[in-house]
């Protein structure tokens, strides 16, 4: 459990796809409500799929958040060496939005945790800026952040535990077709007093660390000892830790 006071700390998006993109824009508006409009946005979870990806994310990370006329603050953390480099950690500061885009979500979270960056982005949360995460980087902000290749898991990496009572499945539309068994086997790994929640995509589970409202196009699906229930714009739930 975070053992920090949050009483001052910004909302969280667990967003299930589309950052960067037209979709999200009402969801990044919201986050930046009241904040510095400044966005910083780390493209770590791709890190391991080279230059072009890379640059391919920072690309629409800029070009975005330059459009909706928030200044646009390029983090390129893409290992562990970089995480722990002062200078881009000191990027982090004054800013109204940290944005942790997709890839793999074991390798976000083998690359940020125990860094300075990582610690400079708490800092920040902690501070009031809001706090986004989407598919891999949605992941690695709860309880599991699996290691893939390829698509497929192949390992499972400790994640960072900041929303630690929920396990997150973004894409989950898309996902749960692709792997029926998904939530059976996710349900069988999670932890006691834990919640499993799917996000679809272009949709974003918006608040923290107990209350939130879904915005979006589709849903979030919570799987509960009664069965799933389904929220979809605008509605409200609680997940209490």
């Amino acid at each position: 459990m975070t053992d920090v006071s949050t009483r001052t700390a910004g909302p969280i998006a667990l967003v299930g796809s589309g950052e960067f993109l037209p979709q999200m824009v009402d969801v990044d508006r919201f986050l930046l409500t009241g904040r510095p409009p400044r966005a910083a946005f780390l493209p770590t979870a791709a890190g391991e799929e080279g230059a072009a990806s890379v640059n391919r994310w920072l690309k629409l990370g800029t070009d975005h958040y330059t459009a909706m006329g928030i200044e646009p603050v390029a983090i390129p953390v893409l290992n562990a060496d970089d995480a722990n480099r002062a200078d881009l950690a000191a990027l982090i500061d004054d800013v109204g939005l940290i944005y942790l885009s997709g890839g793999n979500p074991g390798y976000i979270a083998k690359s940020l945790r125990n860094s300075l960056v990582w610690d400079a982005i708490v800092r920040a949360w902690l501070n009031g800026a809001a706090l986004a995460g989407c598919s891999a980087g949605a992941m690695v902000l709860t309880a599991s952040a699996p290691d893939v290749r390829g698509g497929r898991r192949v390992s499972s990496e400790p994640a960072t535990n900041l929303v630690e009572h929920i396990t997150v499945i973004p894409h989950f539309d898309r996902m749960s077709q692709w792997n029926p068994r998904m939530v059976e086997e996710a349900q069988a790994q999670l932890r006691p007093g834990s919640h499993l929640v799917g996000v679809d995509e272009d949709t974003a589970l918006v608040g923290g660390l107990t209350e939130w409202t879904v915005m979006g196009r589709q849903r979030v699906t919570v799987f509960g000892p009664g069965g799933p229930m389904e929220f979809t714009h605008g509605q409200q739930l609680s997940l209490p830790r």
